[in-house]
């Protein structure tokens, strides 16, 4: 992000929409399209493109560059939590298919910092 917009690799946010699932461009993992696990659902997308890491394909969201990604293998937290950043940044919503919250579990850290970071979040 550089001032008010987002660059990537040089090219501008497009803040291209599509009008609907069918008709968006969606980031997939090469691995699950690889082993076939994605192969079920890249019909419900215009179009997929296999890229790895994750993180790397929620920066391609965040900067316009493809409309959504998806998995259906799950991810650890701090493989997404970056890339969930990146997109509020751009504001764009990050969710989930199954309209759960995106939680990030803060394990480890001290009771007093998780009821701080807890309390921003509410307000």
């Amino acid at each position: 992000m550089i001032g008010d917009y987002i660059e990537f690799w040089g090219e501008l946010d497009q803040n291209r929409s599509a009008g609907a699932l069918f008709d968006a461009c969606a980031t997939v993992s090469r691995g699950e399209t690889e082993d076939g696990s994605v192969e079920p659902f890249v019909h419900l997308v215009g179009s997929s493109n296999p890229v790895g890491r994750v993180a790397y394909k929620l920066m391609r969201v965040a900067a316009g560059h493809d409309h959504l990604t998806f998995s259906v293998q799950p991810k650890s937290e701090w493989d997404i939590c970056g890339g969930v950043g990146l997109l509020n940044s751009a504001g764009k919503v990050p969710r989930r298919f199954d309209g759960e919250p995106l939680n990030f579990f803060i394990k480890g850290v001290p009771e007093y910092v998780a009821a701080q970071l807890q309390a921003t979040k509410l307000s």
